[in-house]
């Protein structure tokens, strides 16, 4: 990875849960907030609470359909006009780059 994690950083850490070897289909979203060197106390707190604001719109993919909806409507319609674009990160991957943008029932409940 080219990017390490560095002081100031607030990251998001998608983590899948698994039943023994196997992927059980959900997921956590946990937030993991470093020193910071150059934030005053109110800037970190400010960036602290959009990162939870981001953690409960997570939530609520998960809890209202129709917000759901509203999201993968508005995210389909970043990657068509390309605001939003995926970067291959491991071009030897054997994974496929393909991204279901529109479904969100694999993580229902588990935020």
């Amino acid at each position: 990875m080219s990017n390490p994690i560095k002081k100031d950083d607030i990251v998001l850490i998608l983590r899948p849960n698994f039943d023994g070897e196997d992927w059980n289909g959900t997921v956590d979203l946990n937030m993991m907030c470093m020193p910071s060197d150059k934030l005053n106390e109110d800037s970190y707190l400010e960036l602290m609470h959009l990162m939870q604001g981001v953690i409960t719109c997570f939530h609520l993919l998960n809890q209202d359909q129709e917000f759901g909806e509203i999201v993968a409507e508005e995210m389909e319609a970043m990657v068509k006009s390309g605001e939003l674009q995926f970067k291959d990160l491991n071009q030897d991957s054997t994974f496929s780059n393909v991204i279901d943008l529109t479904q969100w029932t694999q993580t229902r409940g588990n935020a």
